[in-house]
């Protein structure tokens, strides 16, 4: 544009009419081209300096700090467990229910026993004290014909009379405690044998036992279950097995090598059957004992065997070495 500029002015002095001398025009032209040269250096070194001009440097954004990873929100505080309210011991609320403490007017051989059966300390091999609440209040102490120097026993029942324990002392067979539903089968048996002993309850699959020793042999209390499977909630009962069909019961177990279960069957022209199973889930038939109800005496169903009259005195570690076997 700035050429343009120059050239439009010197043709505009060369072709200026009042200029005639030649000199006068070449001077003009002269000093037209030199203005026109100097405004172009001018402006040239104007862009020139402007694109030479140092930038200056964007400053750098700055770095960014590392986000530390989310942090989950804490966990819900469980609340605290509401503390302990000591229990009371056994012996004060005995005191506060029943009228008499266990043992109360039994023989000096039996009187302190009878009280740790129910209330502690605890005695060796023998069922834990239930105290009132599982044991329910005893009265005065009982014996039996002729053994008032060498058994007794007390009665525990509850409010309507209900039995919940019987606690037992004998010399010969030692101290021993059964609770309900067994302490009403553990009942008819010191009528029937007038001294009685036993083992501590046993439990085998979703039932237990118990072992009794009496002088005919060793007879045992067995129930499947420990409640009746019907929704009721209430106690299964106890299978009785009496000296002689606790022999036989205990002999099918060596020859079959397993736990056998004791099954109460019908009552067939006065002999009680009972079902030895191996499966309460199949109940798969081994063997039947038929049980003559007023003498007592047991046969095997099928076999040519005698009735037996007395059982065997079993040895408390062999029948459990066959619950185990069952578990």
């Amino acid at each position: 544009m700035i050429v343009g500029a120059g050239a439009g002015l010197t043709l505009l002095v060369l072709g200026w009419p009042s200029l005639r001398t030649r000199g006068l025009a070449v001077a003009l032209t002269v000093v037209a081209i030199g203005v026109v040269t100097a405004l172009g250096l001018a402006v040239a070194a104007t862009v020139t300096l402007h694109d030479s001009s140092p930038v200056a440097p964007q400053p750098s954004p700055p770095p960014v700090a590392p986000q530390p990873p989310p942090v989950a929100p804490p966990a819900p505080v469980p609340p605290a467990p509401e503390p302990k309210r000591p229990q009371r011991p056994r012996n004060l609320l005995w005191d506060e229910t029943c009228a008499s403490k266990p043992g109360a007017g039994a023989p000096d051989f039996a009187a302190k026993t009878l009280y740790r059966l129910l209330l502690g300390p605890a005695l060796p091999n023998v069922d834990p004290p239930p105290g009132v609440d599982d044991g329910g209040c005893t009265g005065h102490s009982l014996t039996t014909s002729g053994n008032r120097d060498t058994f007794a026993y007390v009665v525990g029942a509850d409010n309507n009379g209900s039995v919940k324990s019987i606690a037992i002392v004998s010399r010969r067979f030692g101290p021993a405690i059964f609770l309900a539903p067994a302490a009403t089968r553990i009942r008819d048996l010191i009528k029937r044998y007038l001294d009685i002993g036993g083992w501590p309850r046993t439990d085998v699959g979703h039932g237990d036992y118990y072992g009794v020793k009496t002088p005919f042999g060793t007879a045992i209390l067995m129930r499947p279950t420990k409640v009746i499977d019907d929704g009721s909630g209430l106690l299964e009962r106890y299978v009785v097995l009496l000296p002689t069909a606790a022999t036989l019961w205990l002999e099918s177990m060596r020859r079959h090598g397993s736990w056998l279960y004791a099954l109460r069957g019908r009552l067939v022209h006065g002999e009680r059957r009972i079902r030895l199973v191996a499966s309460l889930e199949t109940e798969k038939l081994v063997e039947v004992i038929l049980v003559t109800s007023k003498t007592g005496t047991a046969r095997l169903a099928g076999r040519r065997s005698s009735s037996r009259r007395f059982g065997e005195d079993m040895k408390q570690a062999e029948v459990e070495a066959y619950v185990r076997r069952a578990l």
